[in-house]
């Protein structure tokens, strides 16, 4: 056997084609929602026994998803922190007013 799909489908009793069909469609809507490439790699590591082949599949799926969002940070010495240490603290907090009697 030597078309692709042939063996493909022959692969673990056609499980191999399944995964691939729902790997594609995760891919696919992954695609369609974020608007970025995702991507599906399938790949088959044929080895030789004797007269025989062993045919092992491994299929994986990086589908698309929401990037997270990147964070300003200052070191610290061997530490990160939100703040900037050359700069001051300044307290934004709310100034309560005065009680008047």
């Amino acid at each position: 056997m030597s078309d692709f799909s042939d063996l493909i489908d022959s692969l673990d009793k056609g499980q191999v084609t399944k995964e691939i069909d729902e790997l594609l469609e995760m891919v696919i809507d992954g695609v369609n929602t974020h608007g970025v490439n995702g991507e599906i790699t399938v790949k088959l590591t044929v080895k030789k026994e004797g007269s025989r082949a062993i045919v092992i599949p491994d299929v994986k799926a990086k589908p698309p998803r929401e990037p997270l969002g990147a964070s300003l940070m200052y070191f610290d010495g061997e530490k990160l922190r939100r703040e900037n240490p050359l700069q001051g603290h300044l307290d934004l907090r709310e100034k309560k007013e005065p009680v008047v009697k």
